[in-house]
C-alpha cells in the first residue's frame, strides 16, 4: 500500500502527457488493489465480526 501511495504522489500529480499516464496505469495497477484486498480481514481484525458491515461501508465512504 506504501508503494502505491507514493507512485500516485510521484507520477499521477506530475502527470502532463498522455505518456506518463500510461506509466502510472501500468506500475499502480499491480499494487493499487492490494489495499481492496487487505481491507476487509483488517477491518474484521479492528472492529470485530459482528461490525465489519458498518466499517466496510464507512471505509467505501471515506474513499470516495
Amino acid at each position: 500500500m506504501f508503494l502505491a501511495g507514493v507512485i500516485c504522489l510521484a507520477v499521477w500529480v506530475n502527470a502532463k502527457n498522455f505518456g506518463v499516464l500510461v506509466f502510472f496505469t501500468i506500475a499502480e495497477g499491480p499494487v493499487a488493489g492490494n489495499f481492496w484486498a487487505m481491507i476487509s480481514p483488517l477491518v474484521t481484525k479492528i472492529l470485530g465480526i459482528g461490525k465489519v458491515l458498518s466499517g466496510m461501508n464507512l471505509g467505501d465512504f471515506m474513499a470516495c
